[in-house]
């Protein structure tokens, strides 16, 4: 029993850990819960990822490249993805918005409902579109803008809800902002 026990606090770290995606030249760093396997557009070519998925880095950086993704997050139980888009330019932080220009972007988005969240580096909007299946959180502020966007087969559970917010909490923005 107590070698058991030994055996299992031994595994409990590596269970819980975390990978992240960086975007070192706008100062970006996104960290994923450890039951997401992440791909970057820059991954080890001896990553174990990509033997268990039967890819090779190039084929990840190609894929992620033409869907325009950063990173792509797969929960590893199947039931939904996670991509991560990345841009720099000028943008309006949107803590600073009024609640008509809000609702817009809501809107612009395919949904009538949206929640502002604040996080460290300022505000981000979280919005479900109306079909249900999918949730988009936007962070945008002085130089930088990133879009969480969370895929699903089945309708979005309030468990896919907490791992974006979560992933939310975790940004570290480390210049231009």
């Amino acid at each position: 029993m107590t070698l058991f026990v030994a055996l299992l606090l031994a595994l409990v770290p590596v269970m819980g850990l975390a990978s992240s995606a960086s975007v070192p030249e706008l100062g970006l760093t996104v960290a994923f819960p450890g039951n997401l396997d992440l791909f970057t557009r820059g991954m080890d070519g001896n990553d174990p990822l990509l033997k268990l998925y039967g890819k090779t880095a190039g084929q990840v950086a190609e894929e992620l490249q033409s869907a325009g993704l950063t990173a792509l997050a797969v929960d590893i139980a199947g039931e939904f993805t996670i991509g991560l888009v990345v841009s720099g330019g000028t943008f309006t932080d949107y803590g600073s918005m009024d609640e008509e220009t809000l609702l817009a972007q809501a809107a612009a988005l395919g949904s009538s409902d949206y929640e502002l969240l604040e996080i460290a580096p300022g505000h981000a909007l979280l919005v479900q579109p109306d079909a249900g299946h999918r949730l988009i959180a936007r962070f945008q502020g002085a130089s930088l803008a990133f879009e969480l966007r969370l895929e699903t087969a089945g309708r979005v559970r309030s468990s896919m809800v907490s791992a974006v917010k979560g992933i939310l909490r975790r940004v570290d923005i480390s210049q231009g902002q």
